[in-house]
This record gives C-alpha cells, sequence and structure tokens, in this order.
C-alpha cells in the first residue's frame, strides 16, 4: 500500500495505490470538491477504500481464474 499528495494546478491531489497478492498494482486519485478546505468525509473515505479493495479483489479473481480451489472455507 502507498500514497502521496501533491500538489496541480486544480488543487490537492491524493493517489492510493494497493499491490494485490498477484496482479498489478490498483490505485486510486481523490481531489476535494472545494481545494480550499481540502478535507475528505467519512463517506469520501469510506467509498475509496471499499473501490480501491473491490478492485483488488476482482484483480485477483481474473489473474487467479475458475480452476483454483479455496485455501480454506
Amino acid at each position: 500500500m502507498g500514497s502521496e499528495v501533491s500538489d496541480s494546478e486544480t488543487g490537492p491531489r491524493a493517489t492510493i495505490a494497493v499491490q494485490p497478492p498477484v496482479g498489478s498494482v490498483v490505485s486510486a486519485d481523490y481531489r476535494p470538491e472545494d481545494p480550499e478546505s481540502a478535507t475528505i468525509s467519512a463517506d469520501e473515505r469510506d467509498d475509496l477504500a471499499q473501490g480501491i479493495a473491490a478492485s483488488a479483489a476482482l484483480q485477483v479473481k481474473q489473474v487467479m481464474g475458475e480452476d483454483s480451489s479455496p485455501t480454506a472455507q
């Protein structure tokens, strides 16, 4: 997992990324609606976290395919 916060012409920007156990890196960008306050609400944070986790899980599922057997049940 990694993150980067930078300042662009349109205001602050944050990028978060995760490396699933298999597959390529999954990342998401965030730009606050109001660059002056540069805050993130709990709902926005939860949406970002759930979205990146779902993308990483899908990445793993696609790489593993249908032929693998579950590790645990």
